[in-house]
This record gives structure tokens, sequence and C-alpha cells, in this order.
């Protein structure tokens, strides 16, 4: 709590931004990626076994 006030600690991560904002956005990206893969997966896993259950 007491760094959010620090200003100097605050001045420090405005210099440091870039680096930390293409970081942030390259983990979002990725976190993105997983996600929608993963829904990907889960839907064709469902899609195959409903069409399993259709077929007998």
């Amino acid at each position: 709590m007491p760094f959010e006030s620090n200003p100097s600690n605050k001045k420090g991560r405005s210099t440091n931004n870039p680096s930390l904002l293409l970081f942030h956005t390259l983990t979002s990206v990725l976190f993105f990626c997983l996600q929608v893969l993963f829904c990907g997966v889960a839907t064709l896993l469902f899609l195959m076994y409903f069409f399993m259950l259709l077929s007998i």
C-alpha cells in the first residue's frame, strides 16, 4: 500500500513503461490464444461426443 503513494516509484515505473506494456500485451495475447484454443478443443470434443450419441 505505501509504495503506491510514493511519487518516485511512479516516475520510475512510467520510464519503464514501454517494455512493461509490451510484456503485458504479449502475455494477454498469449492468454487469449490459449483461451481460444481451449474453447475450440472443448467445442470439438463436445461435437464429437454429440455426433457419437446421434449415431448410436
